[in-house]
């Protein structure tokens, strides 16, 4: 049972070194699409505007991505009550953050604070 739990902690933890790198090269990818659209303007404006538009919609789909599988792997620990969870996808999507924490409300105790992303429940 704990190598069970130990197995899962350690798939968790590269899932989410995983997505970091593939965040990480998706947006050095827009920013070039990006960069390289105004650029071709010069040229054909209507093939810039594609190719900015075509680098937003990357960054927007792989920070959506990102932030579905930072919630799928792991549990969040309230920092009041130290009860671990997991919230709603809708609650991880929206909440305000930095990193891998989180700005939201605790469903056991109800109070808000930033809860930190913990791999054991």
């Amino acid at each position: 049972m704990i190598e069970l739990r130990n197995q899962k902690e350690k798939a968790d933890r590269r899932l989410l070194t995983t997505v970091k790198i593939l965040a990480t090269l998706s947006c050095i990818s827009a920013v070039v699409l990006i960069l390289m659209g105004t650029l071709l303007t010069k040229i054909s404006q209507f093939l810039g505007i594609m190719v900015v538009i075509l680098g937003t919609i990357l960054i927007f789909v792989t920070a959506i991505y990102a932030v579905m599988i930072e919630h799928d792997a792991g549990y969040y620990e309230c920092p009041n009550c130290k009860m671990r969870y997991i919230p709603t996808r809708k609650a991880v999507l929206l909440a305000p953050h930095y990193g891998t924490t989180r700005k939201m409300e605790c469903p056991y105790c109800g109070k808000k604070g930033y809860h930190k992303k913990v791999f054991t429940k």
